[in-house]
């Protein structure tokens, strides 16, 4: 059995230096959490809730 373990990297939409961690998050884990980056809360829940993943 093969596990593997990392840490997805919360990356700031306002932060100055956005683009290079979001670059680095996804060469690195192939995944980012995106904080401020201003889509609805409602909107999200609403697509979550349609995929099965709420």
């Amino acid at each position: 059995m093969i596990t593997t373990s990392f840490k997805v990297q919360t990356v700031d939409c306002k932060a100055p230096n956005f683009a290079e961690k979001f670059h680095q998050s996804l060469k690195e884990t192939g995944f980012a959490s995106l904080v401020n980056h201003g889509i609805d809360l409602s909107l999200v829940q609403e697509r979550m809730r349609e995929n099965g993943l709420a």
